[in-house]
């Protein structure tokens, strides 16, 4: 996907709606509302476009819960576990 390209065809469609919706009679007022328009950014702002950072990489699950950083419930989220097992502190096949 093309950010820019995608916005530039919004804002394209958009104007097209204005002008047929709203129609100015003669070329000098025309021309000067789309000036007005361009220069003041009455109708649109710029795409915003924010470049981030990779995520710095941490610890796994389990080095995290050893840790203690991690409570034992959080490692065992995504696996099918018995209760018996979150006692003992392991994550068991329930």
């Amino acid at each position: 996907m093309q950010p820019f390209v995608a916005a530039g065809k919004v804002k394209d469609a958009y104007w097209r709606y204005i002008e047929t919706s709203f129609p100015i009679r003669g070329h000098a007022p025309r021309w000067q509302f789309r000036r007005l328009v361009e220069e003041h950014k009455l109708l649109w702002q710029e795409p915003f476009i924010s470049l981030s950072r990779p995520f710095k990489i941490g610890g796994s699950f389990d080095s995290l819960i050893a840790a203690g950083v991690l409570d034992i419930v959080i490692g065992c989220a995504n696996r099918s576990v018995s209760r018996v097992g979150l006692e003992k502190g392991q994550c068991t096949p329930g």
